[in-house]
């Protein structure tokens, strides 16, 4: 007995074990996810029906919502036969779908998506047949759950994506906007740089500025007045030390910005780090 005990159990075991490597094997079907981030336009849907989802999941909300409020009609209507006159010899067959309320939301559920069973198709036919009236409740029902909600739902994800697409181009956009900003403020500073080794001087900036036809074009490609060109000069050179002419150019490009707090917290963190050197520039003389 004990024998047969150990074998069964180990039979047990061998039996999940194959069960949990055949499982493994399935995971290898996450392989495709490197088929969708390799065709953008199969990633691009894919990300907006994510997107969606968070409207989509109140649209399935109201969805029940509406099943179950209709389902309670029904249920009081047919499944109780309050609609039917009260001599009417009405089998059960026909008012069994709808008998309690979450089997009259499972059929109203199976009738709005066209998969209803026979029986149920047989009874509501009958029931029409019996009641004529029944119809106009039938088409409303119909014309708000597949028509209206399912409008609803394509709307929510091509609305998403649409939106996600009008983001990467204006994305795309700013970028292609910024990187020929800067061409521009390269090529009108360029000059300057005889030496080639990306350096200019303050007093030939200024000389430079001080020709009104440099200072107009300066600031039409700078998008600033010239005094906030001058105002970014000084500020990054306090002496007549040659300074950066890319680290100009990055600053020129955003100074028009509007003060933002991500601005501000760049601010502070540089504010931050000057202070830290001057603590360290310190500590040796103290």
């Amino acid at each position: 007995m004990t024998g047969d005990a150990n074998t069964g159990h180990k039979s047990t075991r061998f039996n999940n074990m194959m069960v949990l490597m055949r499982l493994m094997r399935l995971m290898r079907i996450l392989r495709l996810a490197k088929l969708v981030k390799s065709v953008p336009p199969l990633l691009r849907l894919v990300e907006g029906m994510v997107a969606a989802l968070s409207g989509v999941g109140w649209v399935l909300l109201l969805t029940v919502i509406l099943l179950y409020s209709i389902g309670i009609v029904a249920t009081r209507l047919i499944g109780h036969r309050l609609a039917f006159p009260p001599d009417a010899n009405i089998p059960d067959e026909m008012v069994f779908p709808f008998k309690s309320v979450p089997q009259s939301t499972f059929t109203l559920f199976r009738i709005m998506n066209g998969a209803s069973s026979d029986e149920e198709s047989d009874a509501v036919d009958s029931i029409m047949q019996d009641m004529p009236l029944i119809k106009i409740g039938f088409i409303f029902f119909m014309i708000v759950s597949s028509w209206l909600v399912l409008s609803v739902v394509t709307a929510v994800v091509s609305e998403n994506m649409i939106s996600m697409h009008q983001e990467e181009a204006r994305i795309a956009s700013l970028h292609e906007d910024l990187t020929h900003h800067k061409e521009q403020l390269k090529d009108l500073f360029g000059c300057m740089d005889e030496n080639g080794d990306g350096m200019v001087v303050k007093a030939e900036v200024e000389e430079f500025l001080a020709d009104p036809g440099n200072a107009k074009v300066t600031a039409e490609r700078c998008r600033v007045p010239v005094r906030d060109v001058l105002y970014v000069l000084r500020t990054i050179c306090e002496d007549d030390r040659p300074i950066q002419l890319s680290h100009f150019i990055e600053l020129l490009v955003t100074v028009g910005e509007p003060v933002t707090e991500r601005s501000m917290m760049k601010l502070e963190a540089k504010i931050k780090g000057v202070l830290r050197s001057t603590r360290t520039c310190r500590q040796p003389h103290a």
